[in-house]
């Protein structure tokens, strides 16, 4: 999927497109826990790579996890035209592209939904915000999905107009 890059930012969660250098943070710390959730948008020094991440840093990390968690990693370049697209996405360090239907608008939906959340002052469940928006349309949800239409019609000669209905 391609898009402008200002539909890129408007789906992310940022009116306007990034300048070079230009980055949009959303950040939040809940001290009661000792955690803090960033998620920001970033455009390179040459205007050509749009960086979005998602992560988690705490300050007294829990036995054999790192202090810093990167939940989610998005890159998007210029296609052709006007147009760009993604070429990357990272979850939990894994790749995720093409791993769901509408996997492109989806991502975005969990990115804009995590900064939603940071921005209200609620620490964003990541894990439930994937499950519903990255997956959704796939399990009779939103978006397509399956199920079929009706059976194929029966058609009967008799019926047809403007034919000879088998008579001669």
């Amino acid at each position: 999927m391609t898009m402008t890059l200002k539909k890129f930012m408007d789906k992310l969660g940022v009116g306007y497109p990034l300048k070079p250098y230009e980055t949009y943070p959303w950040s939040l710390y809940e001290s009661d826990t000792g955690m803090t959730a960033n998620a920001d948008l970033a455009m390179n020094s040459d205007g050509d790579e749009v960086e979005a991440q998602i992560m988690f840093l705490y300050d007294e990390p829990q036995e054999g996890k790192p202090p810093i968690e990167l939940l989610f990693s998005m890159k998007i370049v210029p296609h052709t035209g006007d147009l760009w697209k993604i070429i990357k996405l990272d979850i939990k360090s894994e790749n995720y592209m093409n791993k769901s239907y509408d996997w492109e608008n989806n991502s975005c939906d969990v990115f804009r939904r995590c900064a939603m959340d940071i921005q209200r002052g609620s620490m964003p469940d990541f894990d439930a915000i994937l499950e519903q928006e990255f997956y959704k349309g796939e399990k009779g949800g939103q978006r397509g999905g399956k199920g079929g239409g009706k059976k194929s019609p029966n058609i009967r000669p008799e019926q047809m107009p403007g034919m000879n209905r088998g008579k001669m």
